[in-house]
């Protein structure tokens, strides 16, 4: 008998001229154990965790001008919070920050986790304006078959933003330590033509949402 199951974190990222904000949701399906007559089988566990660990790039200062920063302050994302992912307001073309997440292993199996962008709105033509101009890239820290670095338009991510694979965690049971990796997402306001007009973004919000998905490694 095969067993699967997959845990799903999901962040609201908000990339906006106004604020920022953060909402987390973590949702698993639990093994069940299955007995036979002669053998009882008992299902590993799944227990993937998810922190930011690293927040860097540009941000606006109390003078209203925009410095180059950099926080090592870990947040953990594996439950709800209000904590934010990214500090993008008041954003202007060119500025960029980069969010690193650590994905830990505290269960009894191994593996594959990837990372999604989904839940993309922006209401109104500003905000509109604002997301056909943000980018993305997301970069594994593992080297893999298939795994790599991988750079989309925000607008295009129902077709390049879906399940970008990240690489396997194992599960270290023999010496009962927890494996953990990470991987990065960088969003930049790329810049426009000469002579743009700022008040096209005049109060624009875009937000979106990070899944990062974790699926059992089971034999084929």
């Amino acid at each position: 008998m095969r067993f699967s199951k997959t845990k799903a974190i999901v962040l609201s990222a908000v990339v906006t001229l106004l604020c920022v904000g953060l909402l987390v949701a973590a949702t698993f399906a639990l093994f069940t154990d299955t007995a036979t007559t002669n053998v009882h089988l008992r299902a590993g566990t799944l227990d993937a965790t998810l922190a930011r660990t690293n927040l860097s790039g540009w941000q606006l200062d109390e003078d209203g001008q925009f410095v180059e920063f950099t926080e090592e302050e870990d947040v953990d994302l594996t439950n709800p919070t209000t904590t934010p992912v990214f500090r993008m307001e008041n954003v202007a073309p060119t500025m960029y920050q980069v969010a690193e997440f650590t994905v830990g292993n505290n269960g009894s199996v191994a593996f594959d986790y990837s990372v999604s962008i989904d839940t993309v709105a922006a209401e109104g033509s500003a905000s509109e304006a604002l997301r056909d101009r943000l980018q993305i890239t997301v970069t594994p820290s593992v080297t893999a078959e298939g795994i790599s670095a991988k750079t989309f338009m925000l607008k295009d991510y129902a077709e390049q933003g879906q399940n970008i694979p990240l690489g396997t965690l194992i599960a270290d049971t023999v010496e009962e330590t927890n494996p953990t990796s990470t991987f990065t997402i960088r969003v930049e306001f790329t810049a426009g033509e000469p002579g743009e007009e700022s008040s096209v973004f005049a109060g624009a919000e875009v937000t979106f949402n990070i899944v990062v998905d974790a699926v059992q490694v089971t034999a084929e």
